[in-house]
């Protein structure tokens, strides 16, 4: 029982509160999409490979600006080797630029029936198309929720790295900030690791998806539970 009182101290009313038990209706979509679970110890191996991989990218960023500045001081540019994910154009960095990639994917999807073209690669590869996420560093979350659905409907693998992968990721690349690495992994000997380990992750499941932009899809019912719970009220009294 609480007692409500007035400025002056004086006691206006009595409240007390009991418990009863409710019945709350809970409406669930049929077509929730779930992220993939990788387990700690692939998450770390993978992320081991990619930092690897993406490791020539940065030193060769990290070049372009120095020679950028040379120029201005009129120094000798130091020549170096470009990387094959940049000449071959692989690789794309950033939450903007790969959900402008999925897009363009998904649209030449509805006219192509065939395996998902490669949008602006000049260089034709029998890549796999893969995006890593980190997605236990961005907040809030629900700034990268829409990937899961591009990837299902793109048909690309979408991989969560572990914590604190954002800055790791980074740093490789030489660059302030990087949440979303979307990745054509070849079947090449510097990137056959990362190929195998990306290989177990499992693919977005969403079963409804397949075959939507050209087909139509089954209806399926809402979900409807009832979930029993205790709620408190107050019953006033004079």
């Amino acid at each position: 029982m609480s007692l409500a009182k007035s400025q002056g101290g004086d006691i206006i009313r009595k409240q007390s509160t009991f418990k009863q038990t409710i019945y709350k209706g809970v409406i669930d979509s049929p077509f929730s999409i779930k992220w993939p679970r990788v387990q700690a110890e692939l998450s770390g191996r993978l992320l081991d490979r990619l930092l690897k991989l993406l490791g020539p990218v940065g030193e060769y960023k990290e070049n372009c600006r120095s020679a950028s500045k040379s120029l201005k001081k009129k120094e000798k540019v130091p020549s170096g080797e470009i990387p094959l994910l940049i000449s071959e154009q692989r690789l794309l960095v950033g939450i903007n630029d790969v959900t402008k990639h999925l897009e363009r994917m998904i649209q030449l999807n509805k006219t192509d029936t065939e395996r998902i073209v490669k949008v602006d690669m000049e260089t034709p590869t029998a890549g796999i198309p893969v995006i890593f996420l980190c997605r236990r560093d961005i907040k809030p979350v629900h700034l990268c929720s829409h990937l899961l659905t591009m990837a299902a409907l793109a048909n690309v693998k979408l991989v969560p790295l572990p914590l604190d992968s954002e800055e790791l990721l980074a740093r490789a690349l030489n660059l302030h900030r990087v949440s979303a690495v979307f990745l054509e992994v070849c079947d090449s000997d510097a990137e056959e690791p990362l190929r195998l380990a990306v290989d177990e992750v499992p693919s977005v499941e969403a079963p409804w998806l397949s075959g939507t932009i050209t087909h139509g899809i089954p209806y399926s019912n809402t979900r409807i539970k009832v979930l029993k719970t205790t709620g408190t009220f107050t019953k006033k009294s004079k």
